[in-house]
């Protein structure tokens, strides 16, 4: 299936939606399908080569980071020190 540019911005504001409201793992499903999606995405203008540099960009830092917040989460109680380190 073709990706469209459109349906992977809605997919950054659903995103950028479930992180303010601390849906971390929803919001990294979200961004790792977004990195995904742009492999199969057509575009027609060097702008929109562009945005989906910047799309992607986004997405991994965001990956990133969540990942790295799941772990300290999932760790804080057992190793303390560890979650220190994660923050």
């Amino acid at each position: 299936m073709v990706a469209k540019l459109s349906t992977l911005e809605d997919d950054l504001r659903r995103a950028y939606k479930w992180v303010t409201e601390g849906k971390f793992s929803e919001a990294l499903r979200t961004f790792v399908r977004i990195m995904q999606s742009c492999f199969m995405l057509v575009v027609e203008t060097r702008r929109e080569v562009d945005e989906v540099k910047e799309l992607l960009a986004i997405a991994a830092g965001y990956t990133a980071a969540l990942r790295i917040e799941l772990q300290r989460k999932e760790v804080a109680k057992e190793d303390p020190k560890r979650a220190v380190e994660l923050a």
